[in-house]
């Protein structure tokens, strides 16, 4: 037993004998706060610090409803386009679906009906109006007749034929 005690002895103080050096080391009656840097007895000189270079944060991204995107801009030849409502009746992922929805909607509602693909949707919207209390009229009229309906902010074609 006191040669297990022995050698552990032995370990323990051998153990903590290896202290890393300290570079910059403060006296012992001095107040100094600075941090200091742990020198390991391999290496033969200080490491440099590298400081990257500090960069910009990227600028903010400015997000627009999807109708907003495609809105022409100002000068462009397109007078028949502008932000308005419509009245949605399906959302799938089936095309198939969709466009035999739409001719379904086309003989049984007496106004125009739009399919739109916005990824991984079709949605098929019907009519074109410009302010929400006609759009609310539109899906009432369109409810009674059977289908589910919503209103949504969309780009309307304008115009005579609309």
């Amino acid at each position: 037993m006191r040669i297990f005690a022995a050698i552990l002895s032995i370990v323990l103080l051998g153990g903590c004998a290896y202290l890393p050096q300290t570079v910059g080391k403060a006296k012992a009656g001095s107040e100094s706060d600075a941090p200091q840097q742990l020198v390991l007895p391999e290496a033969k000189e200080v490491p440099s610090i590298v400081v990257p270079e500090k960069r910009e944060p990227p600028k903010p991204i400015e997000y627009r409803s999807f109708a907003e995107h495609y809105l022409p801009t100002a000068g462009v030849d397109e007078p028949s386009r502008a932000r308005g409502f419509r009245v949605q009746l399906l959302t799938t992922k089936d095309a198939a679906a969709a466009d035999s929805f739409v001719v379904r909607a086309r003989n049984i509602l007496d106004m125009p009906v739009y399919s739109v693909y916005e990824p991984p949707y079709y949605k098929v919207r019907a009519g074109n109006f410009e302010d929400h209390a006609a759009a609310e009229e539109a899906k009432e009229k369109i409810a009674s007749k059977g289908f589910d309906t919503f209103i949504v902010r969309d780009i309307i074609e304008t115009g005579e034929a609309n």
